[in-house]
């Protein structure tokens, strides 16, 4: 404050700097305590989290992260006897053979599949969207005999975690590649509950995008389960990647940091300056000034009423899968669904092998 006073300004210039330094202080006290309450919650947490589970094994990995086998600790405790909790060994010297002779007679309502995403690679491929909406839909699907349920979801530091319901019955993928193609009454079932559970998400209002064989599985009683909404689309502006590619646009502003790119950035910033156009952000999307927000309605409330989309435009899915006006990039509903499944149809039915496929 000393050296404030001591600078040359007016006594007008002087309150507008002390004001400006006040709301910078604010916002930096208000952030401190943001992150000390959250590290709280997480400490408060921990105990009923990650460190509640135990892996048995890894059922399989992806872009995304893993996915384990896992149980409650409080229920293999009860199954092994006497275990160290902290380290996951056996004090009695059987051996980890016996531990896992024992974990394979649990219960199939004793185990849960846990998808744990690391954070990192997550940010670093820019699937906050993604992430988010499939969190949301799992959410609000709760208690739906079609979508594999969600158990718990938490996280630490490092990693994202979430709990569903264990299909042993794995996917029907996997069937198909065991049995071929299908009986025609067995391919009629399996095509009659998938239908149901695409039904069931656009009930909901949303657009699953990513119809295939791989994301209906197979439960204990032999139904099948929706599952993977990492491409789900509802048209809520949170579900957007490029309001999180705002958000960061903003935040980098912020703190004064500039991020040339990589090799294909730079050279469009080459040609945006030689033609002296200035580039919008690389969100694609114009940023909101905040004096255009109405200030009455609130921030969200105005998202909600005019970022809300009611068809999907991008080009996402499995290729062989995809309905044409997704590959063409037109403006387009949950129709693409029901192509996903007539093609799932074509691959399972007896009655289309032998028929041609015209492109």
């Amino acid at each position: 404050m000393n050296k404030f006073a001591e600078v040359e300004m007016t006594d007008a210039e002087r309150l507008n700097v002390y004001a400006r330094w006040a709301l910078t202080e604010t916002k930096h006290l208000r952030q401190l305590r943001t992150l000390k309450a959250s590290s709280l919650i997480r400490h408060k947490m921990r105990g009923v989290s990650i460190a509640g589970y135990q892996t048995v094994r890894v059922l399989g990995k992806g872009s995304f992260g893993v996915v384990r086998l896992v149980t409650e600790k409080r229920v293999s405790q009860g199954v092994e006897g006497n275990m160290n909790t902290a380290t996951g060994e056996r004090r009695n010297g059987h051996g980890e053979n016996h531990q896992h002779a024992e974990l394979n007679r649990l219960d199939p309502q004793e185990v849960y599949a846990m998808k744990v995403i690391r954070k990192s690679d997550m940010l670093r491929s820019c699937q906050e969207a993604h992430l988010r909406a499939e969190r949301d839909f799992l959410v609000a699907s709760e208690g739906s005999q079609w979508t594999v349920p969600l158990i718990a979801a938490f996280q630490d530091n490092t990693n994202l975690y979430l709990v569903m319901e264990y299909m042993p019955g794995g996917d029907f993928l996997g069937l198909l590649l065991r049995e071929d193609v299908l009986d025609e009454q067995v391919a009629k079932w399996y095509v009659a509950e998938m239908i149901l559970c695409i039904e069931e998400a656009h009930k909901m209002n949303w657009i699953h995008r990513d119809i295939k064989p791989d994301n209906f599985l197979v439960s204990s009683s032999g139904h099948l389960k929706i599952s993977d909404f990492g491409l789900a689309f509802d048209g809520h502006w949170a579900h957007n990647q490029s309001y999180f590619s705002e958000q960061r646009s903003e935040l980098m502003e912020i703190l004064g940091l500039t991020v040339q790119g990589d090799t294909e950035d730079m050279e469009e910033d080459a040609r945006t300056s030689t033609c002296g156009v200035s580039r919008t952000p690389r969100s694609g999307k114009r940023r909101v000034d905040a004096g255009e927000r109405p200030k009455v309605e609130g921030l969200l409330n105005w998202r909600n009423r005019t970022e809300k989309r009611k068809l999907a435009r991008s080009i996402v899915g499995t290729s062989q899968y995809m309905a044409p006006e997704v590959i063409l990039g037109q403006p387009y509903d949950g129709r693409c669904d029901w192509w996903s499944i007539g093609v799932i149809l074509y691959e399972a039915s007896p009655c289309c092998v032998s028929r041609p496929l015209h492109h």
